[in-house]
Formats: structure tokens, C-alpha cells, sequence
């Protein structure tokens, strides 16, 4: 197993690899990666897992009330 710094690093060397190296990545970036050119990379499997993302705002701050989901 190696590890990649980061998701990008990780990309670059599949595609280096000719077929003998695969990534794990976040989903979300997987889906961003694959749809880059040169378009020659595909995500395989489902999800490990499912995850929520949050922000954060200032206390008061008009986003909360105008973007809630």
C-alpha cells in the first residue's frame, strides 16, 4: 500500500500506472477526477461509507436564514 499526500498525487499515479495501480479518494473528488481530461480514469464499487459536510458562518450572519436546506 502507498499512501498519497493528496487525492491529486494519487490520480496522477493511477493514470502513470498503466492498470497496475489503484486510488482511494473521497467520492466527491473521485466523481470531479473522472470527469477531468484526459477522461481515463472510472470509479469502481459503491461508497464505504456515507458522510455530511457542514459549514461555518459568523454568528448572525444572514447565509444560515437564506440557504437553509
Amino acid at each position: 500500500m502507498v499512501w498519497a499526500a493528496i487525492s491529486y498525487n494519487g490520480i496522477k499515479k493511477v493514470r502513470r500506472s498503466n492498470g497496475k495501480y489503484s486510488c482511494l479518494t473521497e467520492s466527491t473528488f473521485n466523481e470531479y477526477a473522472n470527469g477531468r481530461l484526459p477522461c481515463d480514469t472510472m470509479r469502481i464499487g459503491d461508497n464505504l461509507n456515507r458522510k455530511s459536510y457542514g459549514t461555518a458562518t459568523a454568528l448572525g450572519s444572514n447565509l444560515c436564514a437564506d440557504n437553509m436546506i
